[in-house]
């Protein structure tokens, strides 16, 4: 296994890039304004507009203890979620199948993004 450490962002945070994004927040804006997409390094930007790999609603109570990737999980780890969300989801639980669909979402996303934008670890 690689233990080899993966940058997240393109470039480390200064305290300039700070300053700016405080005072743009103090100005009512949000990472998603325009303004504010300037003031973030991209890959940092793309980490916030990645889908999050779960579903925003579920369409019954949670009825178990779910625990899906992280966000900067690679894309083999992220098929292996949804192939056992697929897998288990004939046991009746709605819930199997929406974590499997934001999982393909976050997926899809990915696979739209130049090898040069992406964030996340890489497959082993």
């Amino acid at each position: 296994m690689n233990n080899a450490k993966v940058p997240l962002f393109s470039a480390p945070m200064t305290d300039e890039m700070r300053a700016r994004m405080d005072a743009l927040r103090a100005e009512g804006f949000t990472i998603f304004d325009p303004e504010m997409q300037a003031a973030m390094p991209r890959l940092w930007h793309l980490y916030f507009q990645q889908p999050r790999g779960t579903p925003g609603a579920f369409p019954v109570p949670l009825n178990g203890l779910y625990d899906p990737p992280s966000e900067i999980a690679s894309n083999a780890r992220w098929r292996c979620w949804r192939d056992d969300m697929v897998a288990m989801a004939g046991a009746g639980d709605p819930n199997l199948a929406a974590f499997a669909q934001a999982a393909e979402n976050l997926l899809s996303w990915r696979e739209c993004l130049a090898p040069e934008d992406r964030f996340w670890k890489p497959d082993e």
